[in-house]
């Protein structure tokens, strides 16, 4: 069913019940979408026979039960371009607001109360966050007050519009790989031994934080952009 060469977009299209898979691995299935399974289990130091066949039971295992990821990518597919917008912003951009606040709080505590036994990790990490929420807080602002609008008024864009839409998926992948350093830092958000609730807590949210990127981007860059340009060349 699936090889070396079949492309992690193409498994999550298919298979939204996927997602869980990925996300227990730590994979990047949106900004990463295009990435091979090969590719993937180079990157991830995976024997590729192991994990084709990890891929094809899971698969087979959960694609009659369903899951809420796959029921939310199912949903989001009937959606008309004014309703995926609304559906992205009122989910996904409302919740991950909320996240780097509550995650920023946590992650300066953290990084007091533990400076002296984990600073080696917590110090890169907190300035890798910043960066994330940096990165995030602006193109949310840059897609609710430009590229969304530009997107519903525009139905039948210009090649001047697409192209505009177009850096709004690339400005994705910054996202994805300050995340990949985030999650190679800490081991996909796994805390030491000896951390205490708040830093258990904060490593939690961060991994949401993280699953709910990776869904919204996924939406936008293989949902929403593509039937934008679906639209525009008819």
């Amino acid at each position: 069913m699936f090889t070396h060469q079949t492309k992690l977009k193409e498994i999550i299209n298919d298979n939204p019940h996927m997602v869980e898979l990925f996300n227990d691995l730590g994979i990047d299935y949106c900004c990463g979408g295009g990435d091979s399974l090969g590719k993937v289990a180079k990157e991830k130091n995976l024997d590729l026979h192991r994990f084709i066949a990890l891929l094809e039971n899971k698969h087979e295992s959960v694609k009659k039960i369903g899951s809420a990821k796959a029921d939310s990518i199912a949903e989001f597919k009937q959606y008309s371009m004014e309703e995926m917008i609304d559906s992205l912003q009122m989910t996904h951009h409302h919740d991950e607001r909320k996240l780097l606040k509550e995650i920023d709080d946590l992650l300066n505590k953290i990084l007091l109360v533990h400076y002296q036994s984990h600073s080696e990790k917590l110090l890169p990490l907190h300035k890798l966050f910043g960066t994330l929420k940096t990165e995030l807080e602006a193109h949310f602002a840059k897609e609710e007050k430009l590229l969304f609008p530009l997107m519903l008024e525009n139905p039948n864009a210009s090649p001047e519009v697409i192209a505009q839409v177009k850096v709004l998926e690339r400005e994705h992948d910054v996202a994805g790989d300050v995340i990949k350093e985030m999650q190679n830092l800490t081991d996909n958000f796994t805390p030491p031994e000896d951390s205490c609730y708040t830093y258990q807590k904060t490593y939690q949210l961060l991994n949401t934080l993280v699953q709910d990127i990776f869904m919204h981007v996924y939406k936008e860059n293989s949902i929403l952009i593509p039937l934008f340009e679906k639209q525009a060349n008819r």
